[in-house]
C-alpha cells in the first residue's frame, strides 16, 4: 500500500513551456491594443540611448 506515494517534486517542462506561452500571449495580446503609444515611447528610448552611446563613442578628452 505505501508504494503509491504521489509525489510532486517539481514543474515539468511542459508546465513551464505552457506558463511562456501564456506570458507571450499576454504580452502579443497587449502590444495589439497599445495602438502605438507603447511602440512610439520604445522607439523613443531606444533612441535616445543610441545617441547617448554615439556622443560617448565620439567623445574625445582634451590634452
Amino acid at each position: 500500500m505505501r508504494t503509491k506515494i504521489n509525489r510532486k517534486s517539481g514543474q515539468s517542462i511542459s508546465e513551464y513551456s505552457a506558463v511562456l506561452a501564456f506570458v507571450a500571449c499576454i504580452i502579443a495580446f497587449f502590444f495589439n491594443f497599445a495602438n502605438g503609444t507603447l511602440f512610439s515611447g520604445i522607439t523613443g528610448a531606444y533612441a535616445q540611448v543610441n545617441s547617448s552611446l554615439t556622443a560617448l563613442n565620439t567623445y574625445t578628452p582634451g590634452p
